[in-house]
């Protein structure tokens, strides 16, 4: 199935701003974010021999600053720590296997934040 059928299920009503991909495009996914009532921020794509204008990459780029905030946590866990998979029998085990992976993430974070001195706090 395809990310973009199961976005009925993905929303709650009155989610705050959603950012997607042009993966959701269209007027079955406008459908979806107007019946429950979420702000959809999809990003834009260029078709065929019509490329986007000035303002539409304009708008795409100030759309990815935020996107890319949630996209580079799972690179990272995907990538570098590999944790696409969990191969744990179990709910319980699978929750604790998430759990961890997102500790060592922030551990890595902090230091990361450590090191390139980019303390804000």
């Amino acid at each position: 199935m395809h990310d973009s059928q199961a976005l009925d299920d993905l929303l709650a009503e009155e989610d705050p701003v959603t950012y997607v991909d042009s993966a959701y495009t269209g007027e079955a996914c406008e459908e979806v974010f107007e019946r429950k009532r979420v702000k959809g921020k999809v990003i834009e794509r260029a078709y065929g021999n019509k490329p986007l204008t000035a303002r539409q990459r304009k708008g795409n780029r100030a759309k990815s600053r935020i996107r890319v905030r949630v996209e580079h946590v799972f690179g990272t866990m995907c990538m570098c720590m590999r944790a696409a998979w969990n191969r744990c029998i179990g709910m319980n085990r699978n929750h604790g296997a998430v759990a961890m992976t997102n500790l060592v993430y922030n551990m890595i974070r902090l230091e990361q934040i450590e090191r390139l001195e980019l303390r804000t706090w």
